[in-house]
C-alpha cells in the first residue's frame, strides 16, 4: 500500500498504532516475519501460495458440501431444517461440514466443537420421541418429528403483549421475528383493514376457532398437532383478533367469516 501510494503520489496517513505490536498483527509483521525472512528468504511468497492454495482446497471443499446439502434438505421448499435419517447416512465429517454451512447459510453464529459434537451425539442420536436440544448464545438447535432446527432464542418474548394493528400495513413482530402482510389475511383482509380494533395476540391457552366449512369450533392446540407445528413456534404464532374475537391464527387458519 505505501509503495501504490508513492508511485501514484497520494498524501496518506501512518497510523502510529501500525507501529504497537500488542497487536498481533503488527507483532507478525514487525517481529515474527523478520525473523522467519532471516532463516528462510522465500517465506512471504510461500505463505501467500499456502494461503491461496487452502483458500482454492476451503471453495472447493464448500461447494462439495453444498451437494451434500441438498441431499439433506427434509422439505426442498423449505431449506430451514434438516432430515436426521438422511444426515445419519452421512460420515461424521460429512455432518459436522453440513451443519456448520446450513448454519452460515441461516446467518447463525457458527458452534464450537463441543457443542457440534452435542448435536451430532445428543440429538441426531437421541430417541425418536425424545425432545432433545443443543444452545450456544442466541442460537438454539432442536429436533421434532425427524428434522433438524436451528432455532433463534427468543430473550424478548411476552406472550401477554396485546399489539393494536393497522392491517392496511405490514406488521414486523421483532420479539418473535414475524412478519404480517395485509396480502395473506385472505377473505379478512378488507373487513380487518376497514377497522380500528385490529389486534395481535400471542396464546394464552384454551383458544377456538370456527374454520370454513365447519359446524363446530375447532382447539387451536389440537389444529397446531396436527399440522405438526413445532412446540416451540406454537406459543410465538401471531393470533389476530377482530373485536375481541379470534379470526386468524396467522398464516395456517381462519375463521368463518
Amino acid at each position: 500500500l505505501e509503495e501504490y501510494a508513492t508511485d501514484n503520489q497520494l498524501d496518506y496517513i501512518d497510523d502510529p498504532s501500525n507501529f504497537d505490536t500488542d497487536f498481533d498483527r503488527n507483532f507478525l509483521r514487525h517481529d515474527v516475519i523478520p525473523m522467519l525472512e532471516q532463516r528462510w528468504q522465500g517465506v512471504k511468497k510461500n505463505l501467500n501460495r499456502v494461503a491461496r492454495l487452502q483458500a482454492e482446497a476451503q471453495t472447493r471443499l464448500e461447494e462439495i458440501t453444498k451437494q451434500d446439502l441438498l441431499k439433506v434438505i427434509s422439505d426442498e421448499e423449505n431449506a430451514e431444517n434438516l432430515s436426521v435419517a438422511k444426515l445419519l447416512k452421512l460420515s461424521k465429517l460429512q455432518q459436522k461440514a453440513v451443519i456448520r454451512l446450513w448454519l452460515k447459510q441461516l446467518n447463525f453464529r457458527m458452534p464450537s466443537e463441543v457443542k457440534l459434537k452435542h448435536i451430532l451425539n445428543d440429538v441426531l442420536l437421541a430417541k425418536a420421541d425424545a425432545n432433545p436440544r443443543v444452545h450456544w448464545e442466541d442460537v438454539e438447535i432442536r429436533r421434532f418429528q425427524g428434522k433438524l432446527y436451528a432455532v433463534k432464542i427468543l430473550k424478548d418474548f411476552d406472550a401477554n403483549r396485546i399489539i393494536p394493528w393497522d392491517a392496511r400495513h405490514s406488521l414486523y413482530i421483532e420479539s418473535t421475528g414475524h412478519t404480517l402482510e395485509p396480502k395473506r389475511l385472505g377473505k379478512w383482509m378488507k373487513r380487518l383493514q376497514q377497522s380500528d380494533k385490529v389486534t395481535v395476540r400471542f396464546r394464552q391457552g384454551g383458544e377456538q376457532i370456527r374454520l370454513q366449512g365447519h359446524q363446530q369450533t375447532a382447539a387451536l392446540k389440537k389444529l397446531m398437532q396436527a399440522a405438526n407445528i413445532p412446540p416451540w413456534e406454537r406459543n410465538t404464532l401471531p393470533l389476530i383478533y377482530l373485536d375481541n374475537k379470534l379470526v386468524i391464527a396467522y398464516p395456517y387458519w381462519s375463521s368463518e367469516q
